[in-house]
C-alpha cells in the first residue's frame, strides 16, 4: 500500500475536518468559500422563519374570498419559502444520483475523515444538488472530523461502512469519481474498500437538527 500523503497524516493527528474548507491546504480562498456558504445556511434558515409568518398572515387574513393578486402573493411566497428551506438543509431532496460506499481495507487500513472529504468535495464540485452520509444531510457548515475510532459527522458518531449519497445528474457525478488519477484511484491506492451505484431515484432526508448551530455552535 502506498504511504499515504502529508495532509492524510496532518488529519490523522489533529483529527478536525471542515466539509468544504478541507484542500490539500488551507487557504483564505478555502476559509472565504467557507465564510460565504455558512452566511448561506444562516440567511436560509432565517429567511425560511420569516417567510413562513408572512405566509401565515396572509392566510390568516383572508376573511373574504382570496383575490387574485392574493393568489400570486402566496404562491411567490410558498416558492420562495421552499427554496429557502431547500438550502438551509430543511427538506427532502430527491431524484437521481449516485451511492458511494466506502468501507476500511482488510489489511488493517482505515477510514480516515479525509477520505470522506476528498470524496463529498468531488461530488459537490460535480454538481450535487444534496448529500448524506449514513443519513445525515449535509449542509455547508457540517463538518467531518476524527473521533477516535469512528468519525463525527454533524456531531453525530458514525462508523464505517459509510454510505455516500449524492442527488445531482447521475453520469456526471459517477465519471468525476471515475476520472483518472481522481479520487476513486486515490482510494484504491490505499487499498481502501470503494463502490460506486447509479441510482434512478434517491431520497435524502431533511437535517434533522438547527442547521444554524452547527456554525453558531463552534468557537
Amino acid at each position: 500500500m502506498k504511504q499515504r500523503s502529508l495532509v492524510l497524516i496532518i488529519s490523522a493527528v489533529s483529527c478536525t475536518g471542515t466539509l468544504i474548507a478541507f484542500g490539500w491546504g488551507i487557504t483564505n480562498t478555502y476559509n472565504q468559500k467557507l465564510d460565504n456558504l455558512t452566511a448561506m445556511v444562516v440567511a436560509s434558515a432565517q429567511a425560511e422563519h420569516a417567510l413562513q409568518q408572512k405566509l401565515d398572515q396572509l392566510l390568516a387574513s383572508q376573511a373574504t374570498p382570496v383575490m387574485a393578486t392574493d393568489e400570486v402573493a402566496i404562491d411567490t411566497l410558498t416558492s420562495e419559502l421552499l427554496v429557502a428551506r431547500t438550502l438551509a438543509g430543511l427538506t427532502d431532496v430527491q431524484g437521481a444520483g449516485v451511492v458511494v460506499t466506502l468501507d476500511d481495507s482488510r489489511n488493517g487500513s482505515v477510514i480516515h475523515d479525509s477520505d470522506l472529504l476528498m470524496l463529498i468535495n468531488e461530488l459537490r464540485d460535480a454538481g450535487a444538488q444534496a448529500l448524506s452520509i449514513n443519513g445525515e444531510r449535509l449542509l455547508a457548515t457540517s463538518e467531518v472530523r476524527c473521533a477516535g475510532s469512528i468519525l463525527s459527522v454533524n456531531n453525530q458518531r458514525l462508523a464505517a461502512p459509510f454510505e455516500i449519497a449524492a442527488v445531482g445528474s447521475t453520469d456526471t457525478l459517477y465519471n468525476a469519481l471515475h476520472m483518472k488519477g481522481g479520487v476513486l484511484d486515490v482510494l484504491t491506492d490505499w487499498e481502501l474498500t470503494v463502490l460506486v451505484e447509479k441510482r434512478e431515484q434517491l431520497t435524502i432526508s431533511a437535517f434533522a437538527g438547527n442547521p444554524t448551530a452547527l456554525f453558531t455552535s463552534k468557537p
